[in-house]
């Protein structure tokens, strides 16, 4: 859980400040994956 909200810290941090759009979106598959695997954790 800590890791999906330091990707949404890092996200909000990248769209503040005009990050180019890839590193962005970079991140947001990150946290997609991460939040995939924790559901399939929980399913278990």
């Amino acid at each position: 859980m800590a890791a999906i909200a330091e990707k949404d810290a890092h996200l909000a941090l990248l769209e503040k400040s005009r990050a180019p759009r890839e590193e962005i979106d970079t991140i947001r598959r990150h946290k997609d994956a991460l939040m995939r695997k924790l559901k399939q954790e929980n399913e278990r």
